[in-house]
C-alpha cells in the first residue's frame, strides 16, 4: 500500500478505517472490561486514579481488544484473494463478509479520516458498519 494516500498522521486511509472498525467492534465486545477499568481508576473527587492499581483490569481490557482483532478479519486478509488468505489455516474468523462490506464502503465513499459524520443515521455506510458491529 505504498501508493496509498497518507492522511498526515503516518498511517494510511486503509489503516485508519481498519482501526475505526476494530474500535467500534471492541466497544460492543469489550464494554464490561472497559467499565471495570474505568471504575477502578475513578476516585471520589471525580478524577482518574493511579492506573497501576488497576493493572489486572487494564490487562483484561487490552486482552479483549486483541481478541477482537484476532477473531475478526484484518485489512491485510481482506485485500487478499480467499485462496491467498487461506482462512482455513488460521483460527476461524468471524464476520468476514460484514467487515469487508463496511471496509469497502468506508474506503470508497469517504475522503477524510476521521470524519464521524459518516456514522450519522444518514451516513452512506451506516448500514454496513452496523451489520459488522452486530454480527
Amino acid at each position: 500500500m505504498a501508493t496509498e494516500e497518507s492522511n498526515g498522521l503516518n498511517f494510511t486511509k486503509a489503516e485508519a478505517i481498519e482501526t475505526i472498525l476494530y474500535q467500534l467492534k471492541a466497544s460492543t465486545k469489550c464494554e464490561e472490561h472497559r467499565k471495570r477499568f474505568t471504575l477502578c481508576r475513578a476516585t471520589q473527587v471525580g478524577r482518574l486514579g493511579d492506573p497501576t492499581f488497576c493493572e489486572d483490569k487494564a490487562a483484561k481490557y487490552l486482552d479483549c481488544y486483541n481478541k477482537v482483532k484476532f477473531l475478526y478479519p484484518s485489512n491485510e486478509e481482506s485485500l487478499l484473494s480467499k485462496e491467498k488468505a487461506s482462512f482455513t489455516n488460521r483460527k476461524k474468523r468471524h464476520c468476514v463478509t460484514q467487515y469487508q462490506a463496511a471496509f469497502d464502503c468506508l474506503y470508497q465513499n469517504e475522503s477524510k479520516i476521521p470524519d464521524w459524520a459518516r456514522f450519522s443515521p444518514n451516513g452512506k455506510c451506516m448500514r454496513e458498519v452496523d451489520d459488522f458491529m452486530l454480527c
